[in-house]
C-alpha cells in the first residue's frame, strides 16, 4: 500500500500488507486523522495516521472479507468478518479489539 499526499503529489509512506493480504475497504474516522484499512485475506485491520502518513496499529479481528463502519459519535470501529460470521468491535481510542459478536452468515 502507498500513502500519497495528493495535494503535494508526494509519496509519504509505503506499507506491506502481509502475505496473502489484500487491502480493499477503507473507513475514515470522523476527525479525519485516522483511516482504517480492511486487510482481506488476513484476520486484521490496519490503522493509518493521516497526519503522519504512517501506520499506528494492526488489530486482530475475525477471518474473511472485512466490512468497516466508523460511525460518527461512536467510540467503536465495527468490522464485519465474513469468514467468521462475526462483527469485531474495536475501541478507536485504544486501538484494541474489545469483543467479537456472532451475527449469523456473512455480515455486511
Amino acid at each position: 500500500m502507498a500513502v500519497v499526499d495528493v495535494a503535494r503529489r508526494t509519496l509519504l509512506h509505503t506499507e506491506a500488507p502481509g502475505a496473502g493480504s489484500l487491502p480493499t475497504r477503507l473507513a475514515l474516522d470522523e476527525a479525519g486523522q485516522r483511516v482504517w484499512v480492511g486487510l482481506d485475506g488476513a484476520a486484521e485491520v490496519l490503522a493509518l495516521d493521516t497526519t503522519r502518513g504512517r501506520s499506528t496499529a494492526r488489530v486482530a479481528v475475525g477471518q474473511g472479507l472485512h466490512t468497516l463502519v466508523a460511525a460518527e459519535g461512536s467510540p467503536w470501529l465495527f468490522v464485519g468478518n465474513a469468514g467468521s460470521d462475526s462483527v469485531s468491535l474495536v475501541d478507536r481510542a485504544t486501538l484494541r479489539r474489545v469483543a467479537d459478536v456472532p451475527v449469523g452468515r456473512t455480515p455486511v
